[in-house]
């Protein structure tokens, strides 16, 4: 009895901490940058809408360093080699055309409990200038 008791709570243990977690999803959206080798890639977690593909809110949909400095991928497979480093998983590609431009699509997703928790470890210019602009705010 002890050990139908003892198996029947470390299932629901197991059970209700996977429970907590989702899935959650990254769109990377990359464009040929003129002649330069490197590719713009925004990073679009779902927290916000952007307006227009390649206006101010994709830039701020790319990714950081910590001193707020863009990080530029040469290639799209650079840029999914890096998101899988961080523990995402590629699920699908595609490419779209917009008005005469080239736009390569990459799906990813990683379970987490918290779309903080599936970022940690990126940090988008949107991010790193709230965090930077608050900061500012409080020394004031």
């Amino acid at each position: 009895m002890k050990k139908l008791i003892f198996v029947l709570c470390s299932l629901f243990l197991a059970v209700s901490g996977v429970a907590q977690t989702r899935r959650y999803y990254c769109e990377m959206i990359g464009r040929q940058t003129g002649f330069y080798s490197e590719k713009k890639i925004a990073f679009d977690f779902g927290t916000i809408t952007p307006r227009d593909p390649w206006g101010d809110v994709a830039d701020m949909l790319q990714l950081v360093d910590a001193n707020g400095k863009v990080i530029w991928f040469k290639s799209m497979i650079e840029a999914l080699n890096f998101m899988t480093e961080k523990g995402w998983i590629f699920q699908q590609a595609y490419s779209s055309y917009i008005e005469g431009r080239e736009f390569s699509h990459f799906l990813l997703y990683k379970d987490a409990s918290s779309v903080d928790e599936a970022k940690d470890g990126l940090m988008t210019k949107e991010d790193w200038d709230k965090i930077h602009n608050s900061e500012s705010k409080r020394r004031k």
